[in-house]
């Protein structure tokens, strides 16, 4: 339902609203690219992921290429499901590259814990479009959520029969 206008912002009409035949060239051009845009992203790790490295990269991969933009709210966030704050990443920091591309990618200092939920937020004024158009961002804790996996090693907890144990049957 509804018109797909991502590859021709031009519709073309052979009847005016009374029924009266319009002639071939008679095209409205309504501007969609202009004014309706909007900056769309998939993530990966993707949203409720599981067993994810605990040094894993964050990647961004939009759909058109995309800027790096200052502003109040151009930060990305990095909190626990608890909502500690992990690390907080201007979208500018070095951290942050590919601006310029489609593919952003975000590679933290902090260490995460393993078998840990987290949640990523990116603010609205983080990435724009060559046209102006922002990146809604993230506000909502469920909309880019993982579980890092467990690195804890194994331990034995119990020896059977004992260390140095003598005259076992």
């Amino acid at each position: 339902a509804g018109w797909d206008l991502s590859n021709d912002a031009y519709l073309k009409f052979s009847d005016d609203i009374e029924g009266e035949a319009r002639p071939n060239e008679s095209i409205w051009d309504i501007g969609a690219d202009e004014y309706y845009s909007y900056v769309n992203a998939t993530f990966s790790p993707v949203d409720n992921a599981t067993g994810i490295a605990t040094d894993a990269n964050l990647v961004l991969t939009f759909n058109e290429a995309v800027d790096a933009e200052s502003g109040a709210n151009n930060d990305i966030v990095i909190k626990k499901a608890d909502n500690s704050t992990i690390e907080t990443i201007d979208a500018q920091d070095g951290k942050v590259t590919g601006s310029g591309t489609a593919t952003i990618t975000i590679n933290p200092t902090a260490s995460l814990d393993g078998s840990t939920e987290y949640y990523v937020l990116i603010g609205a004024d983080a990435f724009d479009d060559a046209s102006s158009n922002s990146y809604a961002g993230i506000s909502s804790t469920t909309e880019w959520s993982f579980t890092t996996g467990d690195v804890t090693d194994p331990t034995v907890s119990n020896f059977s029969p004992a260390d140095n144990a003598t005259g076992i049957a």
